[in-house]
């Protein structure tokens, strides 16, 4: 059963937007926006109000449950770290109604998001506060670390592992068999036909390491 609690968003830009309307397919109600930046406070974003910083003193964390809709992972990540210590509830996976995937076979950790038409197989495991953008094929055994992003049209073969934060950007491919480290780029329209290190980015087709990332 979901937790009835209205939902905070974590981000108010187009991904925070597009999780807006998904938490209304849900059935979700939403409260408003949360927002690292102080001035955009009071703004308001499709009709919703960006409350501000979840730590501030104005807003009652016990009355709600939050989400995260950034596409940075790292800050993602910060944004995960910050709200767990305020004990505030983090909700349970967002998976659009359009989705299709094995109930019974998916694990998917907490804060994480799946937009719509999308298509996931078989033995997946996704961890917490991953984002997984619209019209992606996700493949048979397979495994996506923490705060992974998988930005819209990306296909991922079977027996893949995408390490902690990495970024897959716009209609990229990871071959089958292919291990992704962690904190890793792999570039818009890249072939991932080689494992690839942590902290690397990597573009082209086939994909080569085009730079070290700090």
């Amino acid at each position: 059963m979901r937790n009835p609690k209205p939902m905070l968003i974590w981000g108010n830009g187009g991904l925070g937007r597009e999780v807006n309307v998904l938490c209304e397919a849900l059935g979700i109600p939403v409260a408003g926006y949360l927002d690292l930046r102080p001035e955009m406070k009071g703004e308001m974003s499709d009709g919703v109000k960006v409350l501000g910083d979840i730590l501030d003193p104005e807003i009652n964390v016990e009355n709600y449950q939050v989400t995260f809709a950034v596409g940075d992972s790292a800050l993602r990540k910060r944004m995960y770290e910050k709200t767990l210590a305020t004990g505030v509830d983090i909700a349970e996976a967002l998976i659009h109604p359009s989705v299709i995937y094995s109930a019974r076979s998916l694990q998917i950790g907490p804060g994480s998001v799946i937009c719509p038409g999308c298509a996931i197989m078989v033995n997946v495991s996704i961890g917490t506060a991953v984002v997984i953008n619209q019209l992606c094929s996700i493949g048979h055994d397979l495994i996506l670390h923490d705060f992974v992003t998988l930005s819209p049209s990306v296909s991922v073969s079977g027996n893949v592992s995408i390490g902690e934060g990495s970024y897959l950007g716009v209609g990229c491919s990871i071959r089958e068999g292919i291990q992704i480290g962690n904190w890793a780029v792999i570039g818009g329209g890249a072939f991932v036909k080689d494992n690839v290190p942590d902290k690397v980015l990597m573009a082209g087709v086939p994909a080569i390491i085009k730079k070290f990332i700090e």
